[in-house]
């Protein structure tokens, strides 16, 4: 997924594919990241908690459901 995500971005240094171990190394990624574009639920969960503008690519209707709640379901692919 990831390569399929980044792939029209190589050399582009404003993109950043992570996978972060634990939950306050992502805090720190997405602390300085102007968006995000998160493939997993709790990456969108992490996304809309540090208050960056989110995009979602969903394979579960969880995801798909929590961006509608709050606002963001046209925000999902």
């Amino acid at each position: 997924m990831r390569s399929a995500v980044t792939s029209g971005f190589d050399g582009d240094a404003r993109v950043r594919a992570v996978t972060p171990p634990e939950l306050e190394s992502l805090s720190d990624h997405l602390s300085g990241a102007k968006r995000v574009v998160a493939t997993r639920f709790h990456n969108v969960i992490a996304g809309l908690l540090s208050a960056r503008p989110v995009v979602a690519i969903s394979y579960a209707d969880k995801t798909r459901d929590v961006m509608s709640d709050v606002g963001l379901g046209d925000y999902v692919l």
